[in-house]
């Protein structure tokens, strides 16, 4: 591993403490945290497209030349990404808007 790898992951996993922290902190402000957000990526055809679509990106994993993505992998990105890319998303726009404060915004960026 080179020093910028280096740097850079010990980088990532300080912001992604701080930012597990602050989500922590203020988990009854986000909607990440709420029953009505899991409802609402929970409804049959969003599951059912998301089903179709991870199932795509696990079968072609091992054929993307990249020694690190395999079955897992895909697997493992696909659900993070179905499950926190809405709530992200939505929270950076917002912060763009000035309806949200940095610290969501960091969160949104770690997540």
């Amino acid at each position: 591993m080179s020093d910028f790898h280096a740097i850079y992951t010990a980088c990532w996993i300080v912001a992604c403490v701080i930012a597990t922290c602050l989500a922590f902190r203020h988990r009854g402000a986000l909607e990440l945290c709420h029953r009505a957000y899991w409802q609402h990526i929970s409804q049959a055809w969003k599951l059912l497209t998301f089903l179709v679509s991870a199932s795509a990106l696990i079968v072609m994993a091992p054929y993307t030349g990249d020694p690190t993505w395999d079955y897992f992998d895909a697997a493992f990105r696909s659900v993070f990404t179905y499950t926190s890319a809405p709530w992200a998303v939505g929270t950076l726009y917002l912060a763009l808007r000035g309806q949200r404060t940095i610290t969501f915004a960091f969160i949104a960026v770690c997540v």
